[in-house]
């Protein structure tokens, strides 16, 4: 499987669970100045153009979309200062449960998401520490159960090829009373 898979999966599974049984109730665009527009004003205007828009769901969780190639987004989306760079986007759950990001970490581009299922975070090579997770590679804490995390750590880099293929390598750690490390 490609990082990209594993990457969009983790980080967007959970989130689409939230906003996928809700109906949008504000689409906002946003202009140069981070202001956001409704989506009426935004074809009036063009800032519809900018590929910028803010989504907040009836059930409270918001996406943020920056869908521009080389412009940032900067905007206050619903109460949140959100500062996205090209194609970056964020989302959260009114509740608190479910955020994500695929922004600019400590210098680079990374990606997070926190969930009730599962931790994730790619730090794309560099090091990248956020609020419950931090890692420089692909690694994904799925919680099992109250005290139970099941962590896999992806390597996907060479030397890890069967023949023209790329083969990931995962490290699975479970702790407890049997505590076991393996490598697959």
């Amino acid at each position: 499987m490609q990082r990209r898979s594993l990457r969009y999966y983790f980080l967007l599974q959970q989130l689409h669970s939230r906003y996928c049984l809700a109906s949008a109730d504000e689409i906002r665009y946003a202009d140069a100045q981070g202001r956001l527009h409704p989506t009426t004003e935004a074809v009036a205007s063009g800032v519809f153009r900018r590929s910028q828009l803010v989504t907040r769901y009836s059930d409270g969780t918001v996406t943020a979309v920056n869908g521009s190639k080389d412009e940032r987004m900067k905007v206050n989306a619903f109460g949140r200062e959100v500062d996205l760079p090209p194609n970056g986007f964020a989302g959260w759950t009114r509740d608190g449960q479910i955020e994500v990001m695929s922004a600019d970490g400590p210098g680079h581009r990374c990606d997070y998401a926190a969930t009730p299922a599962y931790l994730f975070v790619d730090g794309r090579g560099g090091f990248a520490r956020f609020a419950k997770a931090a890692g420089n590679g692909l690694g994904v804490c799925r919680i099992l159960g109250r005290y139970e995390p099941h962590v896999v750590v992806v390597d996907l880099e060479p030397p890890w090829r069967l023949g023209s293929e790329h083969v990931p390598r995962a490290l699975e750690l479970r702790p407890g009373p049997n505590a076991s490390v393996g490598d697959r």
